[in-house]
This record gives C-alpha cells, structure tokens and sequence, in this order.
C-alpha cells in the first residue's frame, strides 16, 4: 500500500468516536449551511444523510483494520515463539 494510504487509515483509526461524529456533524451543517445561506440547490440536502451514511463506517474500517493488523502481529508473535 503507498504511503499516503498508510497514513489515511492511521490518521482516520486513530481517531476517537465522538471526534468522528464532531466531524460528520460539521460537514452536514455545511453542507446544509450552503444551501441557507448561499441559495444553493435542494439536491444540497442530500449532503447531509451522506455525511453520515459515509464519514462514520470509513472510521469504523480503519479503526478495523487496525485492530486486525495489531492482532495479526500478535499471532505471529506467539507462532514464532513456539
């Protein structure tokens, strides 16, 4: 996996939960804000189900991946020390 990759999952599985909906709820207010306060197009109130359809499961997956990749090493730990 490239670099810039490897830092994304580690920047986005380190993050706690409370700081990812922080972050979903200020990108759904936003996106709403756009739509208020710049006239834009209703399509806009989209946006805000999208947020949160899609900001929390990628946390959820790498904060998975992770996990899987600290219990991977764990496990290959133990098997080498038999």
């Amino acid at each position: 996996m490239s670099d810039y990759g490897e830092q994304t999952i580690q920047f986005l599985g380190a993050r706690s939960f409370g700081v990812v909906m922080g972050v979903t709820i200020f990108f759904a207010l936003l996106g709403a804000g756009l739509v208020i306060f710049m006239g834009g197009s209703a399509i806009w109130g989209a946006w805000i189900p999208f947020c949160f359809l899609v900001i929390p499961p990628v946390h959820y997956l790498g904060r998975e991946l992770l996990r899987q990749r600290q219990q991977i090493t764990e496990l290959e730990k133990r098997l080498n020390e038999r």
